[in-house]
Parts: C-alpha cells; sequence; structure tokens
C-alpha cells in the first residue's frame, strides 16, 4: 500500500511541475490523453478505497462521525455501497 501512496505523491509532484510550454502540440495532446485515463482510473481507486475506509470506520480516529463528512462535498462517494470488501477484517493502519 505504501508504495501506491508513494506514486501518487510523485504523480501530484510532476504534474505540479509540469510546463505546458516546454512541450510540443503533440506530446501535450498525448498527455492530455493519458491524463484523462489517469483521472479515471483515480477516481475509481478512490472510490473503492472510500468505502473501505467507511466500512472501517476509519473517519472515526481521523475526528469524524460520518464518513461522508470526512470525504467532504467536493470528493463526495456513496460510502453506504459495499464494494465486495464487506466481512473482510479491519485493523487501522492497513
Amino acid at each position: 500500500m505504501a508504495s501506491l501512496v508513494e506514486l501518487a505523491r510523485a504523480l501530484r509532484d510532476a504534474l505540479a511541475s509540469f510546463e505546458p510550454a516546454a512541450v510540443s502540440g503533440d506530446d501535450a495532446a498525448r498527455l492530455a490523453e493519458q491524463l484523462a485515463l489517469t483521472e479515471k482510473a483515480c477516481a475509481a481507486a478512490r472510490a473503492r478505497a472510500a468505502v473501505r475506509a467507511a466500512e472501517c470506520r476509519s473517519h472515526d480516529r481521523r475526528g469524524f462521525s460520518d464518513a461522508a463528512d470526512w470525504l467532504g462535498p467536493r470528493r463526495r462517494v456513496d460510502t453506504r455501497r459495499r464494494a465486495g470488501s464487506a466481512g473482510h477484517r479491519c485493523a487501522s493502519g492497513s
């Protein structure tokens, strides 16, 4: 799991330093296409992670009584939905 968190952080850092003027139009188009695919993959993974976190009530340990409040209005995910992990043991830090 740590490697996925590290990869996400590295991607955010790389995106923050991206200079569009430094790439050709074709490279910018290719990047835009790949980023659109990455955005969709990130949204799907975020939703699955949020459902699992809600199942384990991880929001409680972050000071929120409700998972939806923890996610906030800009990151709304239906945490009531079960994504196939119901019944799996929940452990903090895992």
